[in-house]
């Protein structure tokens, strides 16, 4: 594939990667051949035994139940999908929570190295659990809380932006016509039913330092 590139590899032989060129985003297509738990597990084990490599040209890769991005300090967003009615909003509630979290162990126990391993919690609307999101950090030493702390502000900053994005949308239509850029590109996704995951992905992906 020319231009920015995202290396999949995938031990299974249950899966199969199909690349992409999507909206100014290199995106991963992984067909399960079958959707039950099992292919679930499958696509969690991809990701925990080091089978998915991304690069940090290409943080993004979609399948039909998982979304995932790269944040600062080697940190990774995981959403795994189980409902149709899965939406942003689910996603910056998980993260209001979890910078709860990790500022209580930063300010109030002073935590340094935070040896809890990855963060994770489901993902609700109400009582309705729509998927389960995790915050998931591939160095073995772990991060410090404060480092954790600087993660989720960063990864909350985004997804905040685009929920009010979202909820202001005609106005932001409006301003892109104008200034254009990544913001015309996020706008575009976020014009189309269900692209508000999308959409905070390309954000997340294009405030990610370089």
């Amino acid at each position: 594939m020319q231009g920015r590139s995202l290396l999949f590899v995938a031990r299974t032989r249950h899966a199969r990667a199909q690349c992409i060129e999507t909206l100014n985003l290199t995106v991963v297509l992984c067909d399960f051949r079958r959707e039950s738990a099992a292919a679930h597990l499958r696509a969690t084990s991809i990701i925990q035994m080091s089978d998915c490599v991304l690069t940090k040209e290409s943080p993004i890769m979609k399948d039909s139940s998982v979304i995932f991005c790269n944040l600062r300090h080697g940190v990774k967003l995981v959403v795994w999908n189980t409902s149709e009615h899965m939406n942003i909003r689910a996603v910056g509630d998980f993260l209001a929570k979890a910078l709860e979290h990790f500022k209580h162990h930063r300010d109030v126990l002073k935590t340094d190295r935070y040896t809890a391993g990855n963060y994770s919690g489901p993902a609700m609307a109400g009582r309705r659990v729509l998927g389960s999101i995790q915050l998931m950090c591939r160095n073995e030493e772990g991060l410090t809380a404060a480092l954790w702390t600087d993660v989720v502000i960063s990864a909350y900053s985004s997804v905040n932006t685009v929920e009010q994005m979202l909820e202001e949308l005609p106005v932001w239509q409006k301003a892109v016509e104008r200034e254009g850029g990544y913001l015309r590109e996020v706008v575009g996704m976020l014009e189309k039913p269900g692209g508000d995951l999308l959409a905070m992905a390309a954000m997340i992906k294009h405030r990610l330092p370089a």
